[in-house]
């Protein structure tokens, strides 16, 4: 396996990439399931292909993705055989009882047929978080592991591999692990596009309306305080010392000598901008050769 070395970082970013895609489609299934679904934030660590056979040394449900659009490659799931029963029994609405060497068509259409809605709801929050196009083809299902032949994640996963492990729960029934798979190289190119995406919403930040931009009572942008790449990255602040309107004759007859009176006390505060919004206000003070703003009071 050709691993690509995600540093610690890279693995948080991607990590809250599909905290979010993942996380959409819980609120959609909640009629689905008839009860709360819940995907708690997953853990993500790369692993070598000798690594992920550990997990078919039991038979699995094994159900395989292929995506395509701006990014290209597999995107794999594990499902036990008991969290299998559970999701089958929930969507058929009828207790079911088997074993994996027994399992119905039945049972295995219904978790093929809520992972197709899981992934189709990831679909769009994916193309919304990235910015990109990704398109994920109806998924493939069967029964893997011991004695059912090859399953080569080398061959699957030839740029490295990346294990992602979600919490999955549904109301008081279901309390499992969703085990999942991806290319190393769908993560790189997740994360750069990740990074890019919330730097054009950072550039429409609106500080007036910070409020209605939430997400699980969290604010959008101090999420990504957190994880080093996010926190590293340039951000454009501006100071506005003041402002005032000029009539369209007045501004153009500006030249050089004209003088703009403007109706704040030349003590003021000033105004840090972030984007479209104000996200305190200071007083300006000399450092050194250079001019600086004190801060006095960031607005929350």
């Amino acid at each position: 396996m050709a691993g690509q070395g995600l540093k610690k970082d890279e693995l948080d970013t991607f990590a809250e990439v599909c905290n979010i895609i993942f996380g959409a489609p819980a609120n959609e299934l909640t009629g689905r399931l008839k009860g709360q679904v819940k995907f708690a934030p997953p853990k993500v660590r790369e692993i070598s292909s000798a690594q992920g056979k550990e997990i078919l040394k039991e038979k699995i449900i094994l159900l395989k993705y292929q995506y395509s659009g701006a990014y290209q490659g597999a995107w794999i799931f594990f499902i036990d055989l008991d969290t299998g029963r559970k999701i089958a029994s929930r969507m058929l609405d009828k207790q079911l009882d088997f074993d994996i060497d027994t399992l119905p068509q039945n049972a295995l259409n219904a978790v093929k047929s809520m992972m197709n809605e899981i992934m189709s709801l990831v679909q769009g929050a994916g193309m919304q978080t990235l910015g990109k196009e990704l398109s994920f083809r109806q998924g493939i299902i069967e029964v893997v592991g011991q004695g059912t032949g090859n399953f080569d994640f080398a061959k699957i996963f030839p740029n490295g591999m990346l294990e992602i492990n979600f919490r999955f729960k549904v109301a008081d029934t279901v309390d499992s692990t969703l085990l999942s798979f991806v290319d190393t190289s769908f993560a790189k190119s997740a994360i750069v596009d990740f990074e890019q995406a919330v730097m054009q919403q950072m550039d429409n930040f609106d500080a007036d309306k910070l409020v209605a931009v939430k997400e699980d009572g969290i604010n959008f942008y101090q999420r990504f305080a957190k994880f080093g790449r996010i926190d590293g990255l340039l951000v454009q602040i501006a100071i506005e010392l003041a402002s005032t309107k000029l009539k369209f004759k007045d501004l153009w007859g500006m030249d050089s000598g004209s003088l703009l009176k403007f109706k704040r006390h030349s003590t003021g505060q000033v105004k840090v901008k972030f984007g479209k919004g104000i996200v305190a206000l200071g007083d300006v003070v000399r450092i050194g050769e250079h001019f600086g703003v004190k801060i006095r009071e960031v607005k929350q």
